[in-house]
């Protein structure tokens, strides 16, 4: 049985759960999460409550800007943005 994967607005939309694959053009693999974060720069405090973390990424097509529009949208849509890790030189 084949689970149907959100969409990225789906996702956003949800109180729970806070992590989940997406299903959006252009990736194979796409995992992130929903995360506020705490930052102390210079002895000041910065709190984000709206925050994406993407934790697994696997574009379709190298080079292509994918992932790039992806962030882009989300910085659009007011979110803040963590890329956990990068295994790939390209990105």
């Amino acid at each position: 049985m084949m689970v149907r994967l959100p969409t990225l607005n789906e996702f956003l939309a949800w109180e729970w759960p806070l992590v989940s694959y997406l299903n959006e053009p252009g990736f194979t693999h796409l995992y992130v999460r929903k995360v506020s974060i705490s930052v102390w720069v210079n002895e000041k405090h910065f709190r984000y409550k709206r925050v994406i973390t993407i934790v697994n990424v696997e574009t379709r097509y190298t080079g292509q800007g994918i992932l790039t529009r992806f962030i882009e949208r989300l910085v659009a849509m007011g979110y803040a943005v963590c890329v956990e890790n990068m295994h790939s030189p390209r990105f």
